[in-house]
């Protein structure tokens, strides 16, 4: 297998390798700049993106299982924001009469909350509850089994241990619940 290039990036800027660099790495580092590293590997079918190996493996990210884990997939995260999907199955625990109820949305944010706090601070999800909700709306009462909804949750403060966010719940770009609420995580194996 190859070794991949390393370019180091600042405000879209290319920064390294050196014979682009406008300022030298050491110089830049000092600065206190804040860089993108992009890993580029050439020549191999194997390679992994780090999002792939996230989805692959969120049956051990969080402390639920199937048919509680309702979150499906991470489709973006960063040090701000985390957007995931869920899709409602038919053995889905909270399903009433064959519908979603769109207050359980709450726990679909706070499955994407939890993840947030891992991806994060601690480098991995942990286990996390919910400790405070506050300005909960709901705007769509029910979702049929077998639709897709898309979770967004943005950090608004806190720590590794327990955090704020802000986040809806979508169905077809509708908003189906929002609500702030404080999510509290435990290192793996502690949960209350």
């Amino acid at each position: 297998m190859k070794s991949a290039p390393l370019r180091i990036t600042v405000d879209n800027r290319l920064l390294w390798p050196p014979y682009r660099c406008s300022m030298p790495l050491s110089k830049t580092l000092q600065a206190g700049y804040k860089f993108r590293l992009q890993v580029i590997a050439h020549g191999s079918s194997n390679s992994i993106s780090r999002m792939d190996k996230l989805n692959r493996d969120m049956n051990t990210m969080l402390p639920h299982h199937k048919p509680m884990l309702m979150v499906s997939k991470i489709l973006a995260y960063d040090d701000h924001s985390l957007t995931a999907l869920a899709i409602i199955d038919d053995d889905n625990p909270l399903l009433e009469q064959g519908a979603f109820p769109g207050h359980a949305a709450l726990e679909l944010l706070a499955q994407a909350s939890g993840l947030f706090l891992g991806l994060n601070f601690a480098g991995e999800a942990r286990p996390a509850a919910i400790v405070s909700v506050r300005n909960m709306q709901v705007s769509i009462a029910w979702i049929s089994a077998g639709e897709s909804l898309q979770i967004e949750t943005d950090f608004l403060g806190g720590n590794e241990s327990t955090a704020m966010f802000q986040g809806r719940v979508k169905h077809a770009g509708a908003v189906v619940m929002e609500a702030t609420l404080t999510v509290s995580s435990f290192p793996k194996g502690v949960m209350p």
